[in-house]
């Protein structure tokens, strides 16, 4: 049966005794429930196309419901990356400062170990003084006692 505009052609033509109200209500009870038609198609093709446009519906509202939570998450990623950028720079500049802090205490290290040569040899010096100061002792003693 043709259709024109969605009414079957056989109501849209015009047939003595038929008014207006009556091609209404008669479309009312013909027409399919959805938007889709069955073109002539069994029942049950109907609830199938009904079926797979609920489920393509359900799909629609997936997709948006996911590229939604895309979004967030891309942002949400975006955020991350700076606050691991922002940590790396922190990183960065610690291990600067203990790269520094490491020289400097490499420098004292050596200053102590300089400074503890130079005691060793200050201390040989004295007890080198500190003999020579008993010999001299020594002797004096012995003339003072031999005179």
């Amino acid at each position: 049966m043709p259709r024109y505009n969605g009414i079957p052609s056989a109501l849209k033509r015009s047939e003595p005794g038929i008014q207006s109200t009556q091609v209404i209500s008669l479309w009312r009870t013909v027409r399919p429930p959805t938007m889709t038609t069955s073109n002539g198609q069994p029942p049950e093709f109907s609830f199938r196309l009904d079926r797979i446009e609920a489920i393509v519906a359900a799909n629609s509202e997936q997709i948006t419901a996911n590229t939604t939570a895309i979004t967030r998450l891309e942002a949400n990623q975006a955020a991350l990356s700076e606050r691991v950028n922002i940590m790396a720079e922190r990183v960065d500049t610690v291990s600067e400062s203990v790269n520094q802090v490491s020289r400097i205490a490499l420098a004292i290290l050596q200053r102590v170990d300089s400074t503890q040569t130079e005691i060793r040899d200050l201390q040989t010096d004295m007890r080198g003084l500190q003999l020579e100061n008993r010999r001299i002792l020594d002797i004096l003693q012995q003339r003072r006692g031999d005179g």
